[in-house]
This record gives C-alpha cells, structure tokens and sequence, in this order.
C-alpha cells in the first residue's frame, strides 16, 4: 500500500544518510526527494490523464451495463472524477455529491434540468470535438496551439534576412524546395497567383522541388517578400528561393566547305556560299 512503499523509502532515506561519504550524501539526498515526491502524490494525485473514458451511454441516459455493475467506464467503475469539469469547480463538486449519495443509475436516469445541463458540459468536453475544440482549430480562433506555431514561424522570420532580389531583372523565375507528392501543381499555381499572374509552374517530383515563373519581376519580388519563411502547404514546410540566370544558348555548329587538295577534282561549295569566296578568289 502507499504507507508500505512511503516506510521504504524512509528506511532506505535514513540508511542513505547514514554512512559516509559524499556518494552516500548525494544517494540520501536523491532518496529524500524521492520520499517527499510520494508523499505529494499521495496527497494530490497528478496522474489523471491514464483515468478510463467517460460513459457515454452513461451520458445518453442508456448504459445497460451499469445496471449489472460491470461497466469500465466513468462513472460507472465507481470513479467520480471528472478532470473534463475543472474549469467548473461547482459543477464538478455538485455531480460527485450526486453520485456519491444518489448512485449512478439514479443520476444516470434524472431528467431534471440541472442534471440535463451537468451531462452536457462533461460531453462537451469529452475529446473537445463537441463544444468547440476542433471547431476552433478548424476555424483558427482560440487555438493556442496554432497561435504558438504562428509566433514561432514570425520569430523565425524575423531572425532570418530576406531573400535579397538579383540585379539581373530578367530572373522572374522562384525555386521551391521540399515540395512532397500531396503538393500539386494547381497548389503552387494557386499559393503564387495571388501575388502576380504566372507564366508557368514546373514541378519535378524526383528532386522534390519546383520553378515557379512569372509573367512580371513585380509578382516575383512580391511572393519572395510575402512567402518568404512562410510558406506551407497541404501542411508541407517549402522553402524559397530566386532561381538563377539561364545560361546563354550555344551558337549553332555551321558545316565549312575545303576546297579540295590539289589534283583531287573540283567539287562545289554548299548551296548559297558562292564559289569565289568558298574558293577564297
């Protein structure tokens, strides 16, 4: 029981304590802390996240189970602990007393308002799908787990300079990288449309990546300063980056005519390079 496991922590505390030594010392000392973390759970348990599922046959007023007393669910297994009422101290007080004197199945079947109003707020807490979690992660209000990725991604792109423009205004073109398979074509196109009107979107799947062109150097600079850090997609961290120049096209190879060794017969230049100046005359 908890008052055999706190005695053997003591026991094991003072014989820490009692030898010599500063290795022994710094062992009582980590046993005592042990003792004094054992006598706060004991006191006010923490580990509520592993309690079972709340009854939700229970909560409709239908769990036939109860009945037979072999239900695994709160509160029917007997648990009167509702974490999902923490942020309402009174209710939570008041349905424990319920259970306690009534019985769950006499809760269970109450039709009172009151009681109406206590099953209500414990479902719709139950996984936040029904009172506004989810609705507000869908919707972006409220959500403080969003609200902290945006802060991290404005640190971040605050800390980092911005994509510096090339001197060459011909380069309209933006690399994209980290681009996955669940990020198309028509994403990019839609993502980078609205800061310019697109020329062309080439993605290459092997190479994770993508070239996204515009028609205007001003719809470039506009998505680099504005996505810059920024961008996601389908959930995809991308990153950006100004594509390089194109290198210059290579001169077409053209065919020289020879004039032929001597005494080998004359044979003609191509058609269209006159004779004289083939034959250097």
């Amino acid at each position: 029981g908890g008052g055999g496991a706190l005695g053997a922590l003591a026991a094991a505390a003072g014989g820490g304590a009692g030898g010599g030594g500063k290795a022994k010392r710094k062992e009582g000392a980590t046993t005592a802390q042990l003792l004094r973390m054992a006598k706060a759970r004991q006191q006010s348990p923490y580990y509520r996240r592993n309690k079972t599922k709340v009854c939700t046959f229970w909560l409709c007023g239908r769990c036939d189970r109860v009945l037979r007393s072999d239900c695994p669910y709160r509160p029917c297994n007997g648990d009167f602990d509702f974490p999902e009422l923490d942020r309402a101290p009174e209710l939570k007080a008041k349905v424990a007393g319920w259970l306690r004197d009534e019985g769950c199945v006499a809760v269970m079947t109450r039709d009172d308002d009151e009681a109406k109003e206590a099953r209500k707020a414990i479902s719709g807490r139950i996984g936040g799908n029904i009172e506004g979690d989810i609705k507000n992660r869908y919707y972006g209000q409220g959500d403080e787990h969003a609200e902290h990725l945006v802060r991290r991604a404005e640190e971040r792109a605050g800390s980092e300079p911005p994509l510096v423009p090339p001197q060459d205004a011909t380069i309209t073109t933006l690399f994209v990288g980290g681009v996955a398979p669940e990020v198309t074509e028509g994403d990019l196109r839609e993502t980078f449309g609205a800061h310019g009107e697109i020329e062309s979107v080439r993605v290459v799947q092997d190479k994770r990546c993508a070239f996204v062109t515009f028609k205007r150097r001003e719809g470039a600079e506009d998505a680099a300063k504005e996505l810059h850090n920024l961008l996601v997609i389908n959930g995809c961290a991308l990153r950006l980056q100004w594509g390089r120049p194109k290198a210059p096209a290579a001169a077409p190879a053209t065919a020289q005519w020879m004039p032929p060794p001597p005494g080998m017969p004359y044979m003609p230049p191509p058609p269209g390079v006159p004779p004289a100046a083939a034959l250097g005359l």
